[in-house]
């Protein structure tokens, strides 16, 4: 090689990439600085959280906000463990709560409650209650709507799928006196309100306040107060929509006149059983309920034919539940029953039966009451549920269910038969022989008892094919 020329670099070499490392890393590190200094980062923050806003010297020390401590601290008195979540040394509550709120106010003296409780935050199920001894005096009777009154207060910022209110029924009829708190103005309203058990006063107080509820719908229940002769006490709800009526154990109602029922505002479901025998139906409540298309009614059979049976229109019902339902002729061969069935379109058909024969549900029980739904008028039923309220099956029950399949021709969209838990198969089409399946076509003044010896001689290898009964067919 000769002098004064310079070799050509061998890019090959491993000293030449050595002395490249330092380079590379110079140009990385000011990259990465450049990127730094540009990114804008962001601490995500979710919205279903309620956050409070310490102050900043709080946050610079790192403590809990003394708000989100005293809403823990009020809910620990009650056993009632909300869910939470951290931002760093920030404890925040979530909004929407997993776990019920029960709220035993024999737990919380009336000035430990606090004045303001954070809101919006949810909850599926809420209680209030209070179990007062059996002798209560008028000082713990005027404590105990206290803690009601202001309890409800707190949690009116709050919002829950049910409210339920209850005095468990141990003080309600001394708490007469008292006088109550003004009206509440609740700024969230409940899908679902129970009133239970309460005094004359603080039931009226509640109503009062829900209708000032802003969600326009409700389902409200009414259970265990023998002081309510009237629903009138409903009428401050008139402006609601209240989309399912329950009513239960109120045994000395007397008359179901008041606005919302006589208005028809109801367009879910009328629950109304154990009330007084003697209660009164005025027409134009009777008209206005027959008139409503309804999605479930639940009744006692003497309270049905009060209610719906001068219908002259047919009573439209997606789901029917008679209770303390007679098993025998009395009710079947009666011009009631005619007037029922006639007026009834409905899918599902649910009898509860008061008792069967000394206390024993016989198949000639069972078979009336299927003739009686076997009609042209009840074309569209589709489900039939017998049950019986107190008594048992007899043996043979379920043995005749077994090897006698139910034909119901005046019954085309009918799928199922069950009594109590089991299903009765249904045959459909015509049938040649009757010699193992059963017909309902027997007439109106049907009471012959079953020849049950006939029934239970027969022998397996002889009744319809499992796999074809199923399907709705049978073997002859």
């Amino acid at each position: 090689m000769a002098h004064g020329k310079k070799p050509n670099p061998n890019f090959s070499s491993p000293r030449f990439f050595l002395r490249l490392l330092p380079l590379v890393f110079v140009v990385w590190a000011t990259m990465f600085k450049a990127a730094a200094a540009s990114e804008d980062v962001r601490v995500p923050r979710a919205p279903v959280f309620y956050q409070p806003k310490p102050k900043p010297a709080e946050t610079q020390r790192g403590l809990i906000s003394l708000e989100t401590k005293e809403i823990l601290e009020f809910f620990e008195m009650f056993e009632v463990k909300l869910g939470t979540v951290n931002f760093g040394r920030i404890v925040s509550i979530l909004l929407n709560q997993k776990n019920d709120c029960v709220l035993d106010l024999r737990k919380c003296p009336v000035e430990k409650i606090p004045d303001v409780v954070a809101p919006g935050i949810y909850f599926p199920r809420m209680k209030i209650f209070y179990r007062a001894g059996p002798n209560p005096t008028p000082e713990s009777l005027a404590d105990t709507v206290s803690r009601f009154t202001k309890c409800l207060k707190v949690l009116g910022n709050m919002a829950a799928g049910s409210l339920i209110l209850s005095g468990e029924g141990t003080w309600m009829n001394s708490a007469t006196g008292l006088v109550m708190p003004d009206i509440l103005s609740l700024r969230i309203g409940f899908e679902q309100v129970a009133l239970v058990g309460l005094s004359p006063g603080l039931l009226e107080w509640a109503l009062a306040s829900l209708s000032t509820c802003p969600q326009g719908q409700m389902e409200l229940i009414l259970y265990k107060m023998d002081f309510v002769e009237t629903l009138e006490i409903l009428n401050c709800l008139c402006q609601k929509k209240i989309t399912n009526l329950i009513i239960f154990d109120l045994i000395n109602l007397k008359t179901l006149d008041c606005t919302v029922l006589r208005e028809s505002r109801l367009e879910g479901t009328l629950s109304i059983y154990n009330v007084s025998l003697d209660i009164e139906v005025p027409d134009p409540v009777a008209k206005a309920l027959s008139e409503t298309c309804w999605v479930m009614v639940d009744m006692e059979e003497y309270l049905w034919l009060i209610v719906f049976g001068d219908a002259v229109c047919p009573v439209i019902i997606e789901s029917l539940y008679l209770r303390n339902f007679p098993t025998l002729e009395y009710f079947e061969c009666s011009i009631a029953a005619l007037l029922f069935r006639r007026n009834m379109k409905t899918k599902n058909l649910e009898l509860a039966l008061a008792s069967g024969s000394n206390g024993v549900l016989y198949p000639d029980n069972v078979l009336p009451l299927l003739n009686w739904c076997s009609s042209k008028d009840m074309g569209s039923l589709r489900h039939i549920h017998i049950k019986i309220v107190s008594g048992k099956l007899s043996k043979q029950l379920p043995v005749f269910m077994c090897k006698r399949p139910v034909n119901m021709e005046n019954l085309p969209d009918l799928e199922s038969i069950t009594v109590m838990s089991i299903p009765w198969t249904l045959v459909k089409g015509y049938i040649s022989s009757r010699r193992y399946s059963l017909i309902v076509d027997i007439p109106c003044s049907y009471t012959t008892r079953l020849n049950m010896d006939t029934i239970t001689q027969a022998t397996p290898d002889k009744l319809p094919n499992k796999d074809n009964s199923s399907q709705g067919c049978s073997v002859m």
